[in-house]
């Protein structure tokens, strides 16, 4: 081979052989450039773990991307990226960025709960429901009405059975004595008299019974007493008291037949008006007690009407009193005659 071909050989293979090696660098550097820019990222990555980078206060996050159901977010998210997702919340999802400030908050809603930055409203003052006071005159009437509902059975009284047990007669008999009329209201004294009055006619039928009438007692009406509200006193003188109101003539009943009906329980001042007009309506319409028949030229009165004639306005007004009680009236101008009065004992058969 020439010389000179030897030569250019010569230099070709060392120019290839240097070009080579120029290009392993370069790879070579390339490859340290892409390690640096690695280790460059795990840094960065690091170092935004240990200290994430914090959103803007106006960036605006799509929740249907980020979070289908509000629910995962709230477990997952942290305090801050809750308040960011409050802000990015839209007003149709009916989410309050009060609300999301905490996932406590949010992970269990009180829906009835107020915001936990509402300003707190002074509670509104409840009146006071005033308390039912029972007094000792509330717990006598109570007691009288469960005494005489009791004793009484069809407008009757069940004296046998009060003679053979007597324990709440003699009960309601020593309370009446002993009661304070001191502070009694008007309606309270009344209807406290007529129940007395009621009760202790009971008290002496049963201390003499068996009796066939309480006219078998001697002075039952004007000389046996009795203690009413610390005091001694007549059958006659406690309806003395009363008869200021026509009507108790068909309240107080003296063991007699004769008498209207006994009410079965206790005169009471809430309802006394009610109750005296009811007895006496009842009494009135009563056709054993006032005789009287459509077309009769007469009509025959409880000798009630008789004896106290003055009560009810003198013997000319006593038709006009009925009248104002019956469903049927009897015509003006009717005769009156009294018939005899049934002294049998107003006891159950």
């Amino acid at each position: 081979m020439p010389k000179f071909l030897y030569i250019l050989l010569l230099v070709n293979l060392t120019n290839a052989c240097q070009n080579e090696h120029s290009g392993g660098t370069e790879a070579k550097g390339s490859g340290m450039d892409r390690e640096q820019h690695a280790e460059r990222q795990d840094i960065g990555v690091a170092t935004s773990s240990e200290k994430p980078l914090q959103p803007a206060l106006n960036e605006r996050k799509p929740l249907a991307a980020e979070a289908p159901e509000l629910g995962s977010v709230q477990l997952a998210a942290s305090a801050d990226s809750l308040a960011n997702l409050g802000e990015a919340a839209s007003p149709e999802s009916g989410l309050r960025d009060k609300e999301l400030k905490t996932p406590a908050s949010i992970a269990q809603p009180a829906p009835d709960a107020a915001p936990s930055d509402a300003t707190p409203t002074a509670a509104t003052p409840t009146a006071a429901t005033p308390r039912q006071v029972f007094t000792q005159w509330d717990a006598l009437f109570a007691d009288l009405d469960l005494f005489l509902k009791d004793a009484v059975s069809g407008g009757l009284v069940r004296y046998g059975d009060l003679a053979v047990a007597p324990v709440m007669l003699d009960d309601m008999t020593a309370r009446i004595s002993n009661a304070d009329l001191d502070k009694a209201s008007t309606l309270q004294n009344k209807a406290f008299k007529i129940n007395a009055y009621n009760v202790l006619v009971m008290k002496q039928v049963v201390d003499h019974y068996p009796i066939p009438s309480p006219m078998d007692i001697a002075g039952f009406f004007d000389r046996q007493t009795y203690g009413v509200a610390g005091k001694k006193t007549t059958l006659n003188d406690l309806e003395a008291g009363l008869r200021s109101d026509p009507r108790i003539h068909f309240a107080l009943v003296c063991g007699a037949l004769g008498c209207p009906k006994i009410l079965d329980g206790a005169f009471m001042p809430g309802k006394l008006d009610q109750q005296l007009d009811a007895v006496t309506r009842q009494a009135l319409n009563d056709p054993t007690f006032i005789r009287y028949r459509e077309g009769d030229q007469y009509a025959e009165l409880s000798q009630i009407f008789n004896w106290y004639a003055q009560d009810f306005g003198g013997k000319d007004a006593i038709l006009a009193y009925i009248n104002e009680f019956r469903n049927q009236p009897i015509p003006e101008g009717t005769a009156i005659t009294f018939y005899d009065y049934n002294w049998k004992l107003n006891k159950t058969p």
